[in-house]
């Protein structure tokens, strides 16, 4: 492929993310000041945004089983590497965010597009990534399963919204669904970032098909999330499974509704009783 012909995609790019990007933080709730120490909630918080808004689509944060076919590299390990931009500079603080806010000048042609993003953002951006590459945590263990078993809730509703509308043959809202599913993710850390990476999947989605298609990655990564001993899937949620493509995914009421084969087969599958090996 010619120069010119990854110049058009990177900025086809650009301007889808981007401009999704503006809508997110248009609807999403207001962010705390650039700049603060990123041991603060308001900080972390506003890191786990830029990630979701700018990153999501072509990264992952996960260091094991993350999902495959993203465009970019897996940024799991980001602090402990000696080079970014394939080589091309150190990784110092300084580089990366010369890197994070002009790629195209540091590596005219790359995929990654310039977002647009300001030093503040970029510094909150630089010290998330940081922060969920590190091995510890400072949070106490209980702590954590506390604040993750209240949150997932907010993930599980908008999930099965999404389930009806594909079960139902829809698309309408099933973006705004898969948004609000990958800002909740955003607050449960590194530990949620598989849930965003794959709800962004699902709102990047072109069709009816490609929601589905994307859609099966979305559930296991709820479940495997779920399985961890980090939260339950909630009162009256049930785990259903499609023999016939392999995955499971969620709903409510014990009346099978396929989401992935929609009206076709709508009762294809049966409520389990177990999980076995999860797809993705």
């Amino acid at each position: 492929m010619t120069k010119r012909y990854f110049s058009i995609i990177a900025l086809a790019f650009g301007l889808f993310v981007g401009g999704t990007s503006a809508v997110m933080a248009e609807e999403g709730p207001e962010l705390p000041p650039a700049g603060t120490n990123v041991r603060d909630t308001a900080s972390l918080q506003r890191g786990a945004k830029l990630f979701f808004n700018y990153c999501v689509g072509c990264h992952s944060l996960v260091a094991y089983n993350a999902p495959k076919g993203l465009l970019g590299p897996n940024l799991a390990n980001v602090g402990a590497r000696s080079y970014i931009a394939a080589g091309t500079l150190p990784n110092t603080d300084e580089n990366l965010a010369h890197w994070i806010r002009f790629p195209q000048e540091v590596k005219h042609g790359v995929l990654m597009p310039n977002l647009g993003l300001g030093r503040a953002d970029a510094e909150v951006l630089i010290d998330y990534l940081k922060k969920q590459s590190a091995a510890a945590t400072d949070a106490p263990v209980t702590q954590v399963a506390s604040h993750h078993a209240a949150n997932l809730s907010s993930i599980v509703a908008p999930y099965l919204g999404i389930q009806r509308a594909l079960s139902a043959d829809l698309v309408a809202g099933v973006r705004d669904k898969a948004r609000t599913v990958a800002l909740e993710a955003a607050k449960l850390g590194a530990e949620g970032a598989s849930i965003g990476t794959a709800a962004a999947a699902v709102q990047q989605a072109g069709d009816l098909e490609g929601a589905r298609a994307s859609f099966g990655r979305l559930g296991d990564a709820i479940l495997r999330y779920a399985r961890a001993g980090r939260a339950s899937l909630g009162a009256g949620v049930k785990v259903a499974y499609c023999p016939m493509t392999r995955q499971y995914w969620l709903q409510e009421g014990d009346t099978v509704r396929n989401p992935f084969f929609g009206s076709r087969m709508s009762d294809c599958g049966r409520i389990a009783s177990e999980i076995s090996t999860l797809t993705y």
